[in-house]
C-alpha cells in the first residue's frame, strides 16, 4: 500500500510522532515504529540512509568491497578503541594451538597482536587462511557471553550463512548460536 502502515501490527491508523528514533506512532497497537522496525536493521545504530548507501556501493562494485573501505566510504567506524602503544588481540604464539586442535571457525572482536614475530604483516590472519580456518571479524561477542552466562554453559551449535560474493574474499554474516 502507498499509505504508511505500522510495521508491528499492519494498521493504517498511524501518525507522525516527535520521538527521536521512532518517528511514527500506531494508535492501534500503541507503539512507536520506524522504517527499520521488524527488519534486520532494527537494532542498528547506523542511520537508514547509510545502510542504503552501503548496500548500493556493495551491489554496484563488480569486485566487491572490503568492510574497512565500505566503513570509510559511508563514514562508519567499527567502534573498537585503539590500545595506546600496542595492539590488542591474538599473538602469533596461539597458532600451534589453533592448528593442533583443528579449529574450524574463529570469531573475534579484535585485531592481531603486533608486531608479528614471524615477519608477516598479519601473522594470525595469514596463518588462519593457510590453515583453512574461517574467520568472523568484528563479531559482537558481549551478547553471546551474556547468553552463555545465563544458560550456564559455553558450548553451542554455531550456524553461519555467508552471502555468495563472486570474486569476494569475505561476506557479511549473521551468526546464530543455538543452545
Amino acid at each position: 500500500p502507498r499509505e504508511r502502515c505500522c510495521t508491528r501490527c499492519g494498521s493504517l491508523k498511524t501518525q507522525e510522532a516527535s520521538h527521536k528514533t521512532m518517528p511514527y506512532w500506531c494508535t492501534d497497537c500503541r507503539s512507536y515504529f520506524s522504517l527499520k522496525t521488524g527488519t534486520a536493521l532494527e537494532s542498528s545504530k547506523i542511520p537508514l540512509k547509510k545502510w542504503v548507501w552501503a548496500i548500493y556501493l556493495h551491489l554496484t562494485n563488480l569486485k566487491g568491497v572490503s568492510s574497512v573501505k565500505l566503513g570509510r566510504d559511508i563514514g562508519v567506524w567499527a567502534g573498537r578503541p585503539s590500545w595506546p602503544g600496542r595492539w590488542a588481540g591474538l599473538h602469533a604464539s596461539c597458532l600451534p594451538f589453533i592448528r593442533d586442535n583443528d579449529v574450524a571457525v574463529l570469531g573475534w572482536d579484535m585485531m592481531d597482536a603486533g608486531p608479528a614475530d614471524y615477519g608477516l604483516s598479519f601473522s594470525v590472519h595469514g596463518a588462519l587462511f593457510y590453515y583453512g580456518v574461517a574467520l568472523v571479524d568484528n563479531a559482537l561477542l558481549e551478547p553471546l557471553a551474556g547468553a552463555c552466562a545465563e544458560e550456564g554453559r559455553h558450548e553451542f551449535m554455531l550456524m553461519i550463512g555467508p552471502l555468495v560474493v563472486i570474486g569476494g574474499t569475505g561476506s557479511p554474516v549473521n551468526p546464530i548460536a543455538m543452545f
